[in-house]
């Protein structure tokens, strides 16, 4: 009951970050927030397929069956919007190579559910986060500000939450190698390192402050819960956690677009 409760506010959150692209000038489509939207579709290149493990594993099926589905939907919409910027010859050229690749992972993700397909699918999920990346990065670097910066860390550290789930949920499926044990590892270390940086870049808002705290906390209990086992019960724990670290970073990431957005008045 409390992992649907925590993914339907994560839908209203959505509903409420995201305007409909109809009410938005290319105008009124700040870097900023151009930035946010590029960074979360990085992030549901991981959740569609940890949506996808969950959805085969039989966890808690019709929330992950209508998580797989808003992401994706959510990933079109925002591709769409981001298509303001394709006056950039560089954001133009980055937003196909996304594309082409979005393409096929979206249909395959939602077609057939079992084991060697997801297996596939890994791969595939592992490139289009690589292109995704490189979006982030072709906006950051437009940007060229600190706060563009911060908004891509703190946009990141939503797509680890993401990986870290994908991971441990296809390890419960059967599918694991020891390179995906050493980017778990990875994962980890990346997490905690950008969580510092983020704890030194606050803006002296106590909003941030306490957000980042929060978010400690919530990332402690991510992380042990990931090492206690496998199973169902341990299953239903990681997702919890995962999806709660997800909500307070979401919610840490608006407050930097803020914040950018602020700078760019001032």
């Amino acid at each position: 009951m409390k992992l649907k409760l925590m993914s339907r506010v994560w839908v209203l959150l959505v509903a409420i970050w995201l305007p409909s692209g109809s009410l938005w000038a290319a105008s009124e489509y700040t870097l900023s927030a151009a930035i946010d939207d590029a960074g979360r579709q990085r992030m549901l290149t991981q959740r569609i397929l940890k949506a996808y493990t969950q959805l085969g594993l039989g966890v808690q099926p019709e929330q992950a069956k209508a998580e797989l589905h808003n992401s994706v939907a959510l990933f079109d919409t925002q591709y769409q919007r981001l298509q303001q910027w394709q006056h950039e010859p560089e954001i133009a050229e980055q937003l196909q190579r996304v594309d082409r690749i979005w393409q096929v992972y979206r249909q395959r993700t939602l077609g057939k559910v079992n084991a060697p397909e997801a297996q596939k699918l890994l791969s595939i999920s592992e490139s289009l986060l690589s292109e995704s990346q490189r979006l982030v990065i072709r906006f950051e670097q437009l940007a060229g500000t600190q706060s563009a910066k911060l908004i891509n860390l703190s946009g990141r550290q939503r797509m680890l939450s993401q990986r870290l789930a994908k991971y441990y949920l296809l390890g419960s499926w059967g599918i694991e190698t020891p390179a995906m044990s050493q980017k778990m590892n990875q994962v980890r270390v990346e997490f905690d390192a950008a969580l510092q940086v983020l704890q030194s870049h606050t803006f002296d808002n106590l909003e941030i402050v306490s957000r980042l705290t929060q978010i400690e906390s919530d990332w402690a209990w991510f992380n042990n819960a990931m090492q206690q086992g496998r199973g169902d019960r341990y299953n239903l724990v990681v997702l919890d956690a995962s999806e709660q670290l997800l909500r307070q970073l979401e919610q840490l990431t608006q407050l930097y677009v803020a914040e950018g957005e602020r700078s760019a008045h001032s």
